[in-house]
């Protein structure tokens, strides 16, 4: 959108805020699916404890993602971007902690 006379392009919090939402998704995305990728070939067994260790950061960053989708949808309806601001934050620590297991396990 341009503020009326000012030919000057505005993103609004929302935009922002559900493009932030799209990338979080594809990194998480691009991630696991290299670390699928690196566990088959690694042997790892579903039940392993490496295994384990990413399912429950994934878990723990599928709540984050849940959590921060509503938070985004009640910031919507509210006005009040209070709300997605803390989920925002807590997911993006929750994707970080993962990327960073993956990347810490991979090099090993």
């Amino acid at each position: 959108t341009s503020r009326p006379g000012t030919g000057c392009a505005t993103t609004s919090w929302q935009d922002a805020a559900g493009k932030s939402l799209s990338t979080v998704a594809q990194s998480v995305d691009l991630a696991m699916r290299g670390w699928e990728a690196y566990s088959v070939r690694a042997g790892y067994a579903d039940d392993s404890p490496v295994e384990l260790r990413v399912k429950i950061a994934y878990k723990q960053y599928q709540l984050a993602f849940n959590t921060a989708l509503q938070a985004y949808n009640t910031a919507v309806l509210t006005k009040d971007k209070t709300v997605w601001e803390q989920a925002a934050l807590i997911l993006s620590q929750s994707q970080s902690n993962l990327v960073a297991l993956i990347a810490e396990l991979e090099a090993k």
